[in-house]
């Protein structure tokens, strides 16, 4: 059981077997998230700024995941060399770069 968890962990965090930040930030903000709403009930007690808390922790993590597919998209994380990326861009640069 502790190994599945681990490798669920790990597939979480990892993306091509590099660690991801923006994915370790959304696991980060729901782990808090749940955390403060399992104590504030535990302890009965109010929280007035608990809405705003829960927007950015809730919320936070899919904001961080939409970051997080525009940065795989842009700066893919497969060990491609950006560096020796022609400036042609668009249909013209893909029809150079497939010859």
């Amino acid at each position: 059981m502790w190994n599945c968890l681990c490798n669920f962990l790990t597939a979480m965090t990892y993306e091509n077997g590099i660690p991801s930040l923006t994915r370790f930030f959304s696991i980060i903000s729901f782990i808090a998230f749940l955390a403060a709403s399992f104590y504030l009930m535990w302890n009965n007690q109010q929280w007035g700024h608990y809405d705003t808390f829960a927007f950015i922790t809730g919320g936070g993590g899919a904001t961080t995941q939409i970051f997080n597919k525009y940065f795989n998209s842009k700066y893919s994380s497969k060990g491609i060399d950006l560096t020796s990326k022609s400036s042609t861009d668009g249909a013209a640069g893909e029809q150079q770069a497939k010859k």
